[in-house]
């Protein structure tokens, strides 16, 4: 079942909003992150979930008490030979990506973002950008996963931390 923005919105509205009533003011220190549990990423690629898939996988994960990191799409978990937990529910994701047409508004493929950024602004002007949800599951709930490996730097400097971000984002530091 795909969601709408509308509705992944308001689903992730009203879990935090739960999540705050559980909580007493004089105790409230954002709990979703204030954990020992790393940024969500796909255990398959590696990437991390960025933006509100970051903020509402940590959420979920604070919410059921997840402590593994790692989520899978149910053809990821399948692919890989592992086996979801009986009664185990996903979470959606929003994905969003830009997709080029041409002047006749006939659809001729997805770009990717490095694509779209690399377009001219008559180009740019030829795309629209999508969006589609598509169902995790975390790591907690799937049997046969290799052991979580997480390699912490706690030596990392806070300038070390900006220029990563800088380079990340593509911003320069002036």
């Amino acid at each position: 079942m795909a969601f709408t923005r509308k509705e992944y919105r308001k689903q992730m509205a009203d879990m935090f909003i739960d999540s705050l009533q559980k909580i007493s003011a004089d105790d409230w220190v954002r709990p979703w992150k204030a954990s020992n549990i790393t940024s969500p990423f796909n255990g398959q690629s590696k990437r991390y979930y960025n933006g509100s898939n970051q903020f509402f996988l940590m959420l979920i994960s604070y919410t059921k008490d997840y402590k593994d990191p790692r989520w899978y799409t149910f053809n990821q978990i399948s692919e890989g030979g592992y086996k979801l937990q009986k009664g185990s529910k996903g979470v959606p994701v929003e994905y969003w990506f830009p997709v080029l047409y041409d002047e006749k508004g006939n659809r001729k493929r997805q770009l990717t973002w490095i694509e779209y950024n690399r377009l001219s602004k008559e180009q740019r002007e030829l795309c629209q950008i999508r969006f589609r949800t598509s169902y995790v599951y975390n790591g907690s709930c799937i049997d046969g996963l290799p052991q979580l490996e997480i390699n912490r730097n706690e030596d990392i400097g806070l300038s070390d931390l900006v220029e990563k971000i800088s380079y990340e984002m593509n911003v320069p530091i002036i």
